[in-house]
């Protein structure tokens, strides 16, 4: 299979599965399920380090979980 390489758009950033998990306060671990199930936008490109989304992308989605946890008092 053949995985897309691809440069950010001039303006855009590059995340890594780090950057997701730590923009979303959640573990890398479950950023690589969400990505493994399909629940997140397709990486926007892959290189030796793995996949990464430009951060629009990752901006715009609505991810799992969301909004479905109890609050802590």
């Amino acid at each position: 299979m053949i995985r897309p390489v691809a440069a950010p758009e001039p303006g855009d950033v590059a995340l890594r599965v780090a950057d997701i998990a730590h923009r979303f306060k959640i573990a890398e671990s479950t950023v690589r399920a969400y990505h493994a199930r399909g629940e997140m936008p397709a990486a926007t490109g892959y290189d030796k380090a793995g996949p990464w989304w430009s951060e629009s992308t990752i901006a715009s989605w609505d991810r799992p979980g969301r909004g479905r946890r109890r609050a802590t008092s």
